[in-house]
């Protein structure tokens, strides 16, 4: 009796093959809100035996990426949450930017990983004693363009303080720099035409004094420096008071 005419047996061509489950979809997605947007979170964990050291800025890791293993930089960390963003190399514009846990097995390290931290440092220890790195470059940067704010710039030192890890990425540095060299230039020029204007003043000044000291009997050189000028003026007036 052929296959699949009798008693209800499935033929072959009934028979229905689930197709293996793809290597990112079986990873857990979970949407969180991040300090500046959303992002996806891979979150499948590592046996605790083969757990990562957590990735610092600018590590070299792979990560699994729509279906495939992709390279990648480490852009930034937040250990209050245990995850890290990272750009790939194939993809390298910040819409493709993509956070894994700590403990995804979605990622490893390009070469040999850095040693590991201290098991007795705890992520609470780590939390209080390192501060998140991108945040405190943030703060950092934000303080350099306070200090260096040219008076007439278009942002406030207010505005500066509340400007997003966006904003800092796309400040104009080169159009910064150039406008505070412009403005140090003025005023180091305005700092030297002022000493120029008040050495004439002063040596107008001397000339003059001078002039009425010799016509009262006290030699001065009408050409001696203003150095001289005041030893010459010191020894007079010492000489007034011994002789009243």
């Amino acid at each position: 009796m052929p296959l699949g005419s009798g008693n209800g047996s499935p033929s072959r061509s009934n028979i229905q093959h689930t197709p293996p489950t793809d290597s990112v979809t079986s990873v857990n997605h979970i949407h969180l809100i991040d300090d500046d947007n959303t992002e996806n979170i891979y979150t499948t964990d590592k046996p605790s035996s083969g757990l990562l050291p957590p990735p610092t800025i600018g590590a070299r890791v792979w990560a699994m990426y729509q279906g495939s293993r992709r390279s990648g930089t480490v852009l930034s960390v937040n250990d209050k949450r245990g995850i890290f963003k990272m750009r790939f190399d194939e993809f390298p514009t910040a819409q493709f930017d993509y956070s894994f846990s700590y403990n995804s097995s979605a990622w490893s390290y390009i070469g040999a990983p850095p040693p590991s931290t201290d098991s007795t440092i705890t992520l609470f220890e780590r939390i209080v004693n390192e501060p998140e790195p991108l945040f405190t470059i943030a703060k950092k940067f934000k303080s350099l363009i306070k200090f260096m704010l040219p008076p007439d710039w278009e942002l406030t030192p207010e505005q500066i303080l509340l400007m997003s890890y966006d904003d800092l990425s796309q400040f104009d540095i080169v159009a910064f720099m150039q406008s505070y060299r412009e403005k140090m230039t003025k005023i180091v020029e305005q700092h030297k035409a002022d000493e120029t204007h008040w050495r004439t003043s002063t040596q107008r000044l001397q000339v003059e004094a001078t002039k009425l000291l010799n016509l009262c009997g006290i030699p001065i050189p009408m050409d001696c420096s203003i150095e001289d000028f005041e030893e010459h003026i010191e020894r007079y007036v010492t000489q007034v008071q011994k002789s009243c």
